[in-house]
């Protein structure tokens, strides 16, 4: 009845019966997986944390991924987890990374972006490291011989590898971060993707396990000279950009002087581009302008002031790191000497003018002043002969 202990099946022998031996039997299988489970976890999580510290990064998201039949990868949710050693102090999260893995989701790791304010806005930098899969043993060798030995790399099938390769142990701006990348997959091959398989688990995408091949954490040897190339790369994509729209600016100007230096040499810029076309050299048209405006008598902080606001070569020049460009450029033109003799010239002859002007001047006073007193004299004689008339003499 209720509340009484349930009395053992009579087994002739006073042992509890079959039922409650199976019973027994299928709990202790259930106990003999969940070991193997908790022992597959801790192995699990110590060979994540060998991966995360290769990695170096602070803070990771991580992510399952559900397989698709058309074989990309759906993220189905996302969480963060922060070193040090996240997995190895907390194995429980390890067993429900492998039971999400189990029920056939793929797990993937990207190093936490990195939010850095950015004038009114704030961008979201990558991690110096950038992950590239579909690699083959070749390829691995080849980025190791272009210096771009990897931090760490794993293997989820036959010839068939994933590397990290760190670059910067700073973060790293994402047009920086798509310039490397195009320049790894143009060179060695593979693909650049944000996630990473986290070892220790299956791949459901392609069946096969993924394990850790190396952990190393090192930094490619060529990666601080890589970084700077492509830094500089987009530093001349966007001064070439700049150096379009000055032009185009220029086009638009009238042909015809003014006193006004920027309309002046913009002017001068619309003609030098209609004759010379796509063959158009604007560091020797620079010179050319300056040379016949400072000929005109602008001054030194005039051209500088223009080339800085409107000349298409100044952002090509900053962009190479000379920045004195529009100072030496002005200061050239206005002490070159052919400009010199000129200028001394035009002074020369202006003086030479003053002079004349002054001495017309001054004929002219004494003309007036002669003939002011040739007009005094000739009154006063009038005046004489009137006196003469009067008196009767």
């Amino acid at each position: 009845g209720p509340g009484q202990p349930a009395q053992p099946e009579p087994g002739g022998d006073g042992l509890p019966g079959r039922g409650a031996q199976r019973g027994a039997v299928d709990t202790l299988a259930v106990l003999g997986r969940v070991g193997d489970w908790l022992g597959k976890a801790v192995e699990v999580a110590k060979t994540l944390d060998r991966q995360l510290s290769a990695l170096r990064a602070k803070s990771y998201r991580i992510g399952l991924f559900r397989p698709l039949a058309s074989g990309q990868m759906k993220l189905q949710s996302l969480f963060t987890v922060s070193e040090p050693r996240p997995f190895t102090g907390n194995p429980a999260l390890a067993a429900q990374l492998w039971r999400s893995n189990v029920q056939g989701y793929a797990i993937g790791v990207q190093p936490q972006p990195q939010p850095v304010a950015s004038q009114d806005m704030t961008v979201q930098q990558r991690e110096g490291l950038l992950h590239v899969t579909h690699l083959s043993q070749r390829q691995l060798g080849q980025l190791k011989d272009r210096g771009l030995e990897p931090a760490c790399v794993t293997q989820d099938g036959i010839n068939h590898y994933q590397a990290w390769v760190r670059l910067s142990e700073h973060p790293l701006k994402p047009e920086v971060a798509e310039r490397l990348a195009t320049g790894i997959t143009e060179r060695v091959g593979g693909t650049v993707t944000d996630y990473g398989l986290l070892a220790g688990f299956d791949n459901p995408g392609r069946q096969h396990g993924v394990a850790l091949v190396a952990s190393s954490g090192e930094t490619a040897s060529r990666g601080a000279e890589l970084v700077r190339q492509a830094q500089q790369g987009l530093k001349l994509e966007q001064a070439e950009r700049s150096r379009e729209a000055r032009l185009q600016t220029a086009l638009g100007v009238p042909d015809r002087r003014t006193r006004d230096p920027m309309q002046e040499y913009r002017r001068q810029l619309h003609r030098l581009a209609d004759r010379f076309g796509a063959r158009l050299d604007t560091w020797k048209t620079d010179r050319l302008i300056c040379k016949d405006m400072a000929r005109q008598g602008y001054s030194e902080p005039q051209l500088r002031a223009v080339l800085e606001k409107a000349s298409p070569e100044q952002p090509l020049q900053q962009a190479r790191g000379h920045d004195h460009y529009a100072r030496k450029t002005a200061e050239a033109a206005v002490h070159d000497p052919e400009v010199r003799r000129h200028r001394q010239k035009e002074r020369q002859q202006e003086r030479q003018g003053q002079k004349e002007q002054k001495e017309q001047a001054q004929t002219l006073a004494a003309q007036k002043q002669a003939l002011h007193q040739e007009q005094q004299q000739e009154r006063v004689r009038s005046l004489g002969k009137d006196f003469e008339i009067d008196i009767g003499l």
